[in-house]
């Protein structure tokens, strides 16, 4: 038998088709490979993110927790405080009436004597010094 003369064209030319086609299974193969990587890194991202959602809603959750507590006390705060201005005020109501009886004690003549000097010297010198601190504040 004869090989017809085109035969090693023919031959030549699906050769050259044979290796584009490996060519473009080649890259095929490649393709479907980067599309399973890509497959695989969104499964990997979407899992991440699903992680850190739930770490942000806790989060949420704690700080909500904190605030809650925080104006707890500072409810309790503001009550401590109301009720030291309260005890501070009826204190120096308590020392005016006391300074006020003093001074009456004093223009009437109780507790005089050598010491009556000496209250009447103690006594000024505490309404200074309170004078002083209210000015102060």
């Amino acid at each position: 038998m004869s090989i017809p003369a085109a035969a090693p064209a023919r031959l030549q030319e699906l050769l050259q088709i044979n290796g584009r086609l490996t060519a473009e299974r080649d890259a095929l193969l490649a393709a479907a490979g980067t599309l399973d990587e890509s497959r695989s890194k969104v499964a990997e991202l979407q899992a991440v993110a699903q992680v850190a959602e739930c770490a942000r809603d806790e989060a949420a959750q704690r700080l909500a927790a904190i605030l809650r507590e925080s104006e707890v006390a500072q409810r309790k705060l503001d009550d401590a405080r109301s009720e030291a201005v309260a005890r501070a005020a009826e204190a120096e109501t308590h020392v005016a009436a006391r300074d006020m009886a003093r001074t009456e004690l004093l223009e009437l003549g109780c507790g005089g004597g050598r010491d009556a000097g000496a209250i009447n010297d103690r006594f000024r010198i505490g309404v200074i010094r309170r004078q002083r601190h209210r000015r102060a504040r």
